[in-house]
């Protein structure tokens, strides 16, 4: 005889909200600025979260903007050549 399980498809996949996610090979965010205008584009993408590729930033960390979103990022060692490195950008309700 088949078990019968309860159905919890409806309670577990139910949309209460959408998640927009996105992706941009940034080149660089050294750059005086950069920072701000990702963050732009976060906003006008209507992203909630972004992933950023080829940010160059040496070591790995965690920021605040001023506007509240928040970024994590890894990149190279400290004494390598700022390449590579990549981060998430999150806005303030992520």
């Amino acid at each position: 005889m088949k078990s019968e399980r309860p159905d919890i498809r409806g309670d577990l996949f139910d949309m209460k909200w959408k998640t927009r996610i996105g992706f941009l090979n940034e080149r660089t965010l050294r750059e005086y600025g950069k920072l701000k205008q990702v963050e732009k584009e976060l906003t006008s993408y209507k992203s909630d979260i972004m992933g950023l590729s080829e940010i160059r930033w040496k070591e790995n960390n965690e920021k605040k903007s001023q506007n509240g979103n928040f970024l994590i990022f890894s990149g190279v060692g400290e004494d390598t050549e700022h390449r590579s490195g990549v981060g998430i950008l999150m806005n303030k309700e992520a």
